[in-house]
């Protein structure tokens, strides 16, 4: 029976060190904001919600005048490891149902960029889960270390690409979340990481 329990034990202390825990990597509480592209705004605001208690968050606008890939660089205070654990969490603010594209790039050691789609429904805060395995927007699954965030603020589920019109739109981020890294030095892209996508498939 005693050994039953250490073996039990054991078992539970290998499956917690074998599976690191996700951290938030940006609050938006010291900035955060990087660039935006394509005709997007990005401020940080205050809580927007009724009598929120998030501190500072980040208030991401789209413009219908803009690009349909517009979106913007979010800054990361880790390196996000995406092998084992492929997932990140990003808590969204929305009063409609909006779906967006986050994707990793800045890869190490050759990873390779990847971006996803989470929808929301509308009701407020919402804390979404973002996988990394569906290689949308032309990349493939993610695999490796990353240095750097993006958000695409109008993406169409139903239809694996973005929306065609742009429209207006608002809405709130905070608590990105993921398994942290400490920095490490990445190898310097030949062309820039973050430069939105041209395809003619997005019907540019």
């Amino acid at each position: 029976f005693i050994m039953k329990k250490i073996t039990l034990l054991l078992t539970l202390l290998m499956t917690s060190i074998g599976f690191s825990q996700q951290e938030v990597l940006q609050d938006f509480e010291n900035g955060g904001l990087g660039g935006v592209f394509g005709g997007a705004a990005g401020s940080i605001i205050a809580d927007p919600q009724s009598g929120g208690t998030r501190g500072d968050v980040a208030m991401l606008t789209a413009s219908s005048s803009g690009e349909i890939w517009q979106g913007i660089n979010i800054s990361l205070l880790k390196n996000v490891e995406l092998t084992t654990d492929k997932t990140m969490k990003i808590d969204v603010y929305s009063t409609s149902a909006i779906s967006i594209a986050p994707k990793v790039v800045s890869g190490s050691a050759g990873a390779p960029d990847s971006t996803a789609a989470v929808s929301h429904t509308g009701s407020g805060w919402e804390t979404l889960t973002i996988t990394f395995n569906t290689g949308l927007d032309n990349t493939t699954t993610a695999n490796g270390v990353y240095g750097a965030f993006v958000i695409y603020y109008l993406w169409n589920s139903s239809a694996s690409g973005f929306l065609n019109p742009a429209v207006d739109r608002v809405f709130y981020v905070d608590n990105i979340q993921g398994v942290g890294v400490n920095p490490v030095t990445f190898t310097a892209p030949t062309a820039a990481a973050l430069v939105p996508p041209t395809s003619d498939s997005y019907g540019l």
